[in-house]
């Protein structure tokens, strides 16, 4: 800092302390004044924080600050200018790295907002703080953050609006490794996606879920998952066969396999961090699902195709002479024998009629 800097930074926080002294006078009862001058003290801390500001004076700030927002609540008649006292003091004390007390005061300020009506400030103020949280790695912060501000919006009915910060909260969560969260926020997004008749968005949900179950190796839980996906029109997209060779992969601890699945083009259109969560499975071996397929398969397909077999009737075999079996046609040596009389086509169950129906 130059001399001039410094001399600045000096005459601010003189500036703030002037403003300290005339909060705390009007704070102050005496004989002719028996209540607080809750007004003036709030906007003389509200002055004096600001100088510290200027002052470079943090620590300072975050005290006013709050002063302020405490006399604007003790005054009881602007709401909204606590709120913003807080919202002040958030911001220093984010600059100080004291991220709990900051995760605290916006918490406070929200709340303040909302009273008032301010609902998209609420939100505003939130997403910033759980912006800022992420950016510095405390994941399960900004997830509660971007959590609240869901609350906010389903509180107000508006549904579409939703949708991005349950997508960051879904996010913060799978970075902080919290699968149950995760679980939960998803099956949350699937109600509001089902509500606003997006049955694209629901597939790939479907197929989301799946995921976070197998990265937290819980293999019967994404089976089950597929199970009931197919019941509805998840059937019949592209969601639902990218997620049938992902758990066929994964339960045949095929690494090779999985790491094939989850590189299609389909896995590119989910949220970043389920796609990477997919490429970065590990393929631990399932129940026996792939095998108890195949049986259903070919259980399926035998009850599909039906044999045609034909017996001649008693009453027939009866009229045949004994001697006329040997009055029949010479054999020709191209073909080989019989062994007695021919079977009926189809008896053996691999005549042309069942590829036929295959």
């Amino acid at each position: 800092l130059t001399q001039e800097e410094t001399g600045n930074m000096s005459r601010e926080i003189k500036l703030a302390e002037e403003h300290l002294k005339e909060a705390t006078k009007a704070v102050k009862t005496t004989m002719f004044k028996w209540k607080p001058d809750w007004e003036t003290a709030a906007e003389e801390y509200t002055k004096a924080g600001q100088q510290y500001v200027l002052g470079k004076n943090k620590e300072k700030a975050l005290e006013a600050f709050k002063s302020s927002g405490k006399a604007y609540e003790e005054w009881g008649l602007s709401k909204y200018n606590a709120a913003k006292a807080y919202e002040n003091g958030s911001n220093a004390a984010r600059d100080l790295k004291l991220y709990e007390e900051c995760s605290q005061l916006v918490t406070k300020a929200a709340a303040l907002y909302r009273l008032e009506g301010k609902s998209d400030s609420a939100c505003t103020m939130q997403e910033k703080a759980a912006k800022d949280a992420e950016k510095s790695g405390r994941f399960e912060d900004a997830m509660t953050m971007y959590m609240d501000v869901v609350e906010i919006r389903e509180t107000e009915s508006q549904t579409r609006r939703i949708k991005q910060p349950l997508d960051r909260a879904i996010q913060m969560s799978i970075r902080a490794r919290k699968f149950t969260k995760t679980i939960e926020f998803l099956n949350k997004e699937a109600t509001v996606l089902i509500s606003l008749k997006e049955e694209g968005m629901v597939h790939r949900n479907w197929l989301c879920r799946i995921i976070v179950q197998l990265a937290a190796s819980d293999f019967a839980a994404a089976d089950q998952l597929f199970e009931e996906a197919i019941t509805s029109s998840f059937a019949t997209s592209e969601e639902q066969v990218a997620a049938d060779q992902l758990l066929n992969a994964y339960d045949e601890a095929d690494q090779e396999q999985l790491t094939a699945v989850s590189r299609h083009q389909i896995f590119a259109f989910l949220s970043n961090d389920v796609a990477v969560l997919a490429r970065n499975l590990t393929a631990r071996g399932g129940n026996g699902r792939s095998e108890r397929q195949a049986q259903v398969h070919q259980l399926k397909m035998d009850a599909g195709a039906p044999k045609l077999v034909v017996k001649p009737s008693n009453a027939a075999a009866a009229k045949v002479p004994a001697a006329s079996t040997k009055a029949a046609a010479p054999v020709s040596n191209d073909s080989e024998p019989s062994g007695g009389d021919a079977a009926p086509a189809g008896a053996d169950g691999e005549d042309d009629s069942d590829d036929d129906l295959l």
